[in-house]
Order: C-alpha cells, then sequence, then structure tokens
C-alpha cells in the first residue's frame, strides 16, 4: 500500500509540473508586455507634456513593433526557462526513478540476503551439530585407540616376557641337548670297551669250541651274536650324536664302487645263509670309479640289507643293484618282504620309528637303520626314497653325486 501511495504522488507531482513551466512562460510574456506598454504610455505621456506630437500612425507602429518584441522576448524566455525546467525535471525524474530502483534493488537484496542469512544459519547449525557429532565420535574414537594402544603395549609386553621365557627354555633345552648328546656320546664310549673285551674273550673261547661241550658252544654263538647286534647298537648311536653335533667326517676317495659293494654284501653272506635268503647283485654297465665316502656308503648299504633280511621270509630273495647316471650312482636294495602300509611309510625315516604291521614288530631292530641310512645319505649330498606295497615287498633306493658334495655335518671325527 505504501508503494501504491508513492506511485500516486509521483503521478500527482508530474502532472503539476506540466502545467508549471506554461505558466511561467505566460508569466513572462505578460510581465515583458506590461513592461512595454508602460513605457510607451511613459513615453506617450511625456510627449504630450512637452508638446511634441508626433504623427499617429508613427507612434502606434512603434507601440506595435515594441509589442511584439516584447511577446517575441517573453516567447523565447518563456521557451528558455521551459527548457532548462524540463532539463531539470527529466533529470530529477530520472534520479526518481534511480532512486526507486535501487530501493527495489536494496528491498530485493535485503530480502535475499535475510534469506542468505537464514541459511547460513540453518547451515551453520547443522555444520555446528555435525561437528559436534564428529567430535563426539572422534572423542570415541580416541578413548577406544587409546584402550587399544594401552591393550596393545599390554600385550607387546606379556609377548616380550613370553619370548624371553621361550628363548630361555630354548636355551635350556640347548643345553640339555648338548648334555645329553655329551651324556650319550661318553656312555656310548664307556660301553664300547667292555663290549670290544667280551667279544675279544667270545672269539677267543670261539677258537678253542672243540673243548667245549655243545651246550656251551650254543651259549657262545648266541653271546657273539648278541654282542654284535649290542656293538652294531653302540656304533650307531656314536654315529647318531656326531650328526646331531655335526662332527661326523666323510673322508671322500676315488673307488670303485662295483668291488666295494660286492666287498660290503660279503659281509652279510653269514646271515644271508642263516636266514636262508639268495642274494642277487645287479650292475649296470659303465665306469666303475667314483668318488665317494667308502665307510658311509658301506654303512648306509649294510643298513639297508639287514633291514632287508630282517623281514624277509625264509628261502627269499633280496636284490641289490647299482647304476650309473650322468651325475649320479643309485643304489637300491630290494626284498619280498611283508610290505609297509602306505601310511606308515612317511615316518619310517624318523629316529625309532617302526612300520606298524605285527610282522614287522616282531622282527625286532632299534628303529635307527634307515634314520641312519637318511642321515648319511643327506650329509653326503644324495637322497633316500622308499617304495613298499602290502604282500609285495619293500624296495629303498639311494642316490648319491659322483663328485663329494661339503655340508653342514662333515667336520672333524
Amino acid at each position: 500500500m505504501e508503494q501504491g501511495k508513492t506511485s500516486q504522488g509521483a503521478a500527482h507531482g508530474r502532472q503539476f509540473r506540466v502545467w508549471k513551466p506554461l505558466v511561467m512562460m505566460l508569466g513572462v510574456v505578460l510581465f515583458s508586455i506590461a513592461a512595454n506598454l508602460t513605457q510607451l504610455g511613459l513615453t506617450d505621456a511625456l510627449l504630450s507634456q512637452s508638446g511634441v506630437r508626433l504623427a499617429a500612425s508613427v507612434g502606434r507602429s512603434v507601440w506595435i513593433l515594441h509589442v511584439l518584441f516584447a511577446v517575441v522576448m517573453g516567447g523565447l524566455s518563456g521557451a528558455a526557462v521551459i527548457a532548462l525546467y524540463l532539463l531539470r525535471e527529466r533529470q530529477r525524474d530520472e534520479a526518481e526513478h534511480r532512486a526507486e530502483h535501487l530501493q527495489r534493488l536494496v528491498e530485493e537484496n535485503t530480502a535475499q540476503l535475510s534469506d542468505a542469512k537464514e541459511h547460513l544459519e540453518l547451515r551453520v547449525r547443522e555444520q555446528t551439530a555435525a561437528l559436534g557429532a564428529k567430535v563426539g565420535e572422534l572423542e570415541r574414537l580416541r578413548s577406544a585407540s587409546q584402550r587399544s594402544l594401552t591393550e596393545q603395549q599390554e600385550a607387546y609386553l606379556q609377548l616380550k616376557e613370553e619370548k624371553n621365557k621361550s628363548q630361555q627354555l630354548i636355551q635350556e633345552l640347548k643345553q640339555l641337548e648338548v648334555r645329553k648328546d655329551e651324556f650319550i656320546s661318553i656312555a656310548s664310549h664307556e660301553l664300547k670297551t667292555p663290549v670290544t673285551s667280551i667279544r675279544g674273550f667270545v672269539q677267543l673261547l670261539l677258537e678253542r669250541r672243540q673243548e667245549l661241550s655243545p651246550e656251551s658252544g650254543q651259549f657262545l654263538d648266541i653271546i657273539s651274536r648278541d654282542t654284535d647286534r649290542l656293538s652294531e647298537l653302540i656304533a650307531t648311536i656314536l654315529d647318531l650324536s656326531r650328526l646331531d653335533l655335526h662332527r661326523l667326517a666323510f673322508v671322500y676317495e676315488r673307488t670303485n664302487v662295483v668291488s666295494h659293494l660286492k666287498e660290503t654284501v660279503a659281509f652279510l653272506e653269514p646271515r644271508l645263509r642263516e636266514s636262508q635268503l639268495t642274494l642277487r647283485l645287479v650292475t649296470g654297465k659303465g665306469a666303475q670309479f667314483a668318488v665317494i665316502d667308502p665307510a658311509r656308503v658301506q654303512q648306509v648299504i649294510l643298513n639297508l640289507l639287514t633291514n632287508a633280511i630282517r623281514y624277509s621270509p625264509q628261502g627269499g630273495v633280496i636284490t641289490v643293484s647299482l647304476t650309473r647316471s650322468a651325475h649320479h650312482l643309485h643304489y637300491k636294495v630290494t626284498d619280498r618282504g611283508p610290505g609297509i602300509a602306505k601310511k606308515d611309510q612317511a615316518r619310517l625315516f624318523r629316529r625309532f620309528s617302526h612300520a606298524g604291521s605285527v610282522l614287522t614288530r616282531k622282527a625286532g631292530g632299534t628303529g635307527l637303520g634307515l634314520a641312519i641310512v637318511k642321515e648319511l645319505t643327506q650329509g653326503m649330498g644324495g637322497t633316500a626314497t622308499l617304495h613298499s606295497s602290502l604282500g609285495k615287498g619293500t624296495s629303498v633306493e639311494v642316490i648319491l653325486p659322483l663328485r663329494p658334495v661339503r655340508t653342514e655335518s662333515s667336520g672333524p671325527a
């Protein structure tokens, strides 16, 4: 309504300003005419008093010219005044229009600024609330992280303590292992001396067997056989102790491997005859010489042959083969014994391990033969593998490199 009243007042003002210059121009013209008429009247009066009479026509002409001049000058003056006034009014109208436009802009901007202010205030409140929530969440996370850090520190300290305890236990176990190996080594050496003495006296008695009764001869055979087994067990324990302490020496030399194998097999011919077993020796073609440790290879072959004799039935056949490839020697011992179940094969190379069948348990043995074979073979840079089927027998293959290999087990004897 205020804007309507303002518009009506502006319209009345413009109507008044339209009539105002006309009135002013009319006033100027009338003033000019009056001034000229007054001047003419005074002039006629002065001329009449002085007795000067001019011609009537000349006087009227002059008066008419004065009137016309007054009208023209009044018109020009009024026109100039009107032009100046209209220019001023136009400028005033433009100024008022600009003022109104600016007023509208100010009002619009004020409304927009008000809306923007309300929107910003709303956004600020929302952002403040969101920041408050984030600050709370961060505070909770900080508290949780602090607790987690404390727990981790406690867990770390516990783990460190457990680690120290484990290291102490490991150190103690290592010391116990060393003591155990030293004890085994000392005990084996201490046992070896009386066993050697017993074997010597048994051999002397066997040489005088004819002077003994048959029963005493049988007793001597049993003592001799058990003494040999005890000697083998002591030698095995010593070798295991040396392997554990990395003190087992490997002495390599150029050897005729075929002759060496025949000599090794000859050691067990009495046991083969006693068990009524047939030995087949198969050697492949090719060069007969290779660089090996003859003592350790012989120990490996004897362990494999002993196992084959132990588990072969009477009248059975044992096959020992030696073949040569480009870079390796292949020793294989095969028997026709009861065989070994697949589930038991993987653990047979562990110490003190036996196959699970009743027949193999009755055959006896310390369970160290294949363990010694594996460790000696690995010490010489080779591999040992076993293949067996129940009821069909067992085959063990040892593969050795043609050139000697230095390993951690090598060392002083």
